[in-house]
């Protein structure tokens, strides 16, 4: 499911990001219920509202999947 949303690049010599993380397997599917759970938990307890100082008001996601 791709989708077409613009977007903006910003160069920045030093970044720091805030959020929550979960670490899976792909062992049993277990990633995908892993990683469903975590989206619901971010959503529901509106976490990115609870990130102060942000420097862009919208939410943008960037995935690292490493699986073990």
């Amino acid at each position: 499911m791709s989708q077409n949303v613009p977007y903006k690049q910003v160069n920045c010599t030093g970044i720091f990001v805030a959020g929550i993380a979960v670490r899976t397997t792909k062992q049993d599917g277990r990633a995908q219920t892993d990683i469903r759970n975590l989206w619901a938990k971010f959503m529901s307890e509106n976490i990115a509202g609870q990130i102060t100082a942000r420097l862009f008001m919208t939410c943008t996601s960037a995935t690292r999947q490493r699986y073990m």
